[in-house]
């Protein structure tokens, strides 16, 4: 005979499933009509640029995260979106055109890999003197998400700031555990070893991106495939903390019918160690592991 404490725990997990699921489909028929018939603009007057990238496939929904944007009430000064010139000459899709007509600035450039998401961007932020969030071509976004990473650069004003922060393992010598191996973080502490993964969307302020920018493309000869692994490393070397926006990350749900392909799935099964290996010093390995002890060390005493 099934017990009542275990029916219930089943009817809540199932009824949670689909509500979640209706959620996503009433946020999805939202976005489909703002980008039908919406002429507000697309930009606001919150004080960041928003970028991103997209490539192949993905260009027929890349409507889909811009808009997520675009119907905030909290907008940003700028949205930027890179595609390669590889594609100028193909067909724009009209949901973009839209999107275009509203503010959204669509730039053809050299393909960079991941790193095309904020490399040309640093230029644009420095001249404009915005700070820089990035986000993801494949993710359904909540209402609230430029809004919230707003908010927390106020009292973290010089952090990187993002809803998904691993924590870096270290070996007893100081070199990284295998990637698979980090934990989640739960908590919005700016422990050192915090590493920010900008696909749930990502704060950089303009100090960081003066300093980004000072490397190039430096990370073509160690981290082509892996934007969070350059960026984080960057932030490491100069002494700059990462924080979570709140005690438990941010998985946003994926666009129906979009698979996160095989540079995601690659970096997973070690690409991202092979990587971390080529980038990471042996100056910026031991500096970690220094603040790590003395940020164990202060906690302990408090």
């Amino acid at each position: 005979m099934l017990n009542s404490t275990y029916i219930k725990t089943a009817l809540k997990s199932v009824l949670g499933v689909k509500c979640f699921q209706l959620k996503l489909k009433i946020k999805l028929t939202t976005l489909a009509l703002s980008n039908l018939l919406s002429r507000r603009s697309a930009t606001g007057s919150e004080e960041v640029l928003v970028s991103l990238t997209s490539h192949g496939a993905r260009l027929s929904t890349l409507w889909i995260p811009i808009e997520c944007i675009a119907i905030a009430k909290q907008r940003p000064r700028r949205i930027i979106v890179w595609l390669s010139k590889a594609n100028e000459r193909s067909r724009f899709p009209t949901t973009l055109e839209r999107l275009r007509k509203r503010g959204v600035e669509f730039k053809y450039v050299q393909d960079m890999g991941p790193h095309t998401k904020y490399f040309y961007a640093l230029d644009e932020c420095m001249r404009s003197g915005l700070p820089l969030v990035t986000i993801d071509d494949d993710c359904v976004y909540w209402s609230w998400l430029l809004s919230r990473l707003v908010k927390t650069s106020f009292s973290s004003p010089t952090k990187l700031i993002g809803y998904r922060v691993r924590r870096i393992k270290l070996a007893e010598d100081g070199s990284p555990l295998p990637y698979s191996e980090w934990h989640f973080c739960e908590s919005t502490d700016d422990h050192p070893l915090n590493f920010i993964t900008g696909v749930s969307g990502a704060f950089y302020p303009l100090d960081f991106i003066k300093i980004l920018s000072l490397y190039g493309d430096d990370f073509t000869e160690t981290c082509l495939k892996a934007d969070d692994v350059w960026i984080n490393y960057v932030a490491a070397k100069h002494d700059i903390r990462v924080r979570q926006v709140d005690s438990a990350h941010w998985d946003f749900p994926q666009i129906p019918g979009s698979q996160r392909q095989s540079l995601w799935s690659t970096n997973q099964r070690g690409g991202n160690d092979v990587q971390i290996k080529r980038t990471y010093d042996q100056l910026t390995l031991a500096k970690l592991k220094i603040a790590d002890a003395a940020f164990n060390t202060n906690s302990n005493i408090v």
